[in-house]
């Protein structure tokens, strides 16, 4: 279905920093979406992994800033969060520019308000989950403020998860608060059942919110009680090197197994679980993933969105973060009463409809027609 020329949106995401990982999935999924809306959409970004270009909507218009700031600000993602306001100071004569930002919120609304354009926010991760473990008190204090004070000027704060628009709420923002869960493409497969083998899976970024560091300590233990189950992590970051040497030089090369990134449904289809040990999160796409191959979980009850994946543990197991014998104890169990948690995946997958790709994208772009 066409729209008229005069009804037609210019719609621009902003990303500065486009890596891999779930919110490179919500940005091509939503892009897509616009574009086959018949709208025009734009991409400001200022550094993108040529993976996620690959997938991109080839209408996409890529707008990508000079480099401004290169010899000033060592941070690179610094970097691309100014080059990208920049950007984004040249589109003011663009008409019916609506802007749906995806990342470093604090210039994207100072840019807005500059030229004189609508701004949604698409909050990506609990604002306290996000700033908690890597601050020291008084710098976490002041950025907590900072996204207190300047949300607010935002026209739109779309959440993941109920539990971040519940934030926003007890916070008293007058913005307009939603919660629009992350949209994923899927079909029940007819295959109910998947043939599982003995080894457990974890897929993300090899960096400390992951904390992959807590699975392989507590793996370290269960392996001295089922010497032949494995663990696959599937990642790459800037922890790689540190874990894998842990792994070398405590023996457990026969056991770990590191793999680098990749479409992890081929392992989704075989693992016996998939643990995810999160400090923080948005709202995990693997978990969904992980649902439609009928693999049971174990995940953190990090902010924000595991538990509503999971239902508070209707459909998995719920660990507490940052708690290595609380996770070892959770494998434990689940490995011992394999049947039982493997049946509440098949309840999870008849609810994989709250995450459907195009009644989630709509919402989105029903919020950009609007505004």
């Amino acid at each position: 279905m066409t729209i008229n020329e005069k009804n037609k949106k210019n719609i621009l995401l902003l990303m500065p920093t486009i890596q891999r990982g779930g919110i490179e999935n919500n940005l091509v999924n939503l892009s897509e979406f616009f574009i086959k809306k018949n709208h025009n959409c734009y991409l400001l970004t200022s550094n993108i992994s040529r993976e996620v270009k690959t997938k991109l909507n080839k209408k996409l218009i890529i707008i990508k800033p000079r480099n401004y700031f290169n010899s000033i600000i060592r941070n690179s993602r610094y970097i691309d969060a100014f080059n990208c306001f920049v950007g984004l100071l040249k589109l003011k004569n663009i008409e019916n520019l609506k802007i749906l930002s995806f990342q470093n919120h604090f210039l994207s609304i100072l840019g807005s308000k500059f030229i004189k354009k609508k701004i949604i926010l698409r909050i990506a991760n609990h604002p306290i989950g996000a700033v908690k473990f890597f601050q020291r008190k008084i710098i976490y204090q002041f950025k907590l403020f900072l996204k207190n004070t300047v949300y607010r000027f935002a026209d739109v704060i779309v959440c993941n998860s109920n539990e971040t628009k519940n934030y926003f709420i007890k916070k008293k923002f007058n913005n307009k608060i939603l919660c629009i869960y992350n949209p994923i493409k899927y079909k029940i497969l007819k295959k109910k059942f998947y043939k599982k083998e003995d080894f457990f899976l974890t897929v993300g970024r090899l960096e400390k919110q992951k904390n992959i560091y807590g699975i392989i300590v507590a793996f370290e233990k269960i392996i001295k009680i089922y010497p032949a189950l494995k663990l696959i992590i599937i990642g790459n970051g800037s922890e790689e090197n540190f874990l894998k040497n842990y792994v070398l030089n405590n023996k457990l090369s026969n056991n770990i197994k590191f793999i680098d990134f990749q479409k992890p449904d081929k392992y989704l289809k075989k693992c016996k679980a998939l643990i995810l040990n999160s400090l923080f999160e948005g709202l995990p796409n693997i978990l969904l993933e992980a649902q439609i191959f009928n693999s049971p979980i174990i995940s953190t009850s990090c902010l924000s969105g595991p538990t509503e994946i999971l239902k508070n543990g209707k459909y998995g197991i719920i660990t507490p973060v940052n708690n290595t014998q609380k996770l070892y104890q959770n494998i434990l169990k689940l490995n011992r009463n394999y049947n039982f948690y493997l049946k509440k995946t098949y309840e999870a997958k008849k609810n994989l409809h709250r995450f459907n790709y195009e009644n989630q994208c709509n919402k989105y772009l029903q919020l950009l027609l609007k505004i």
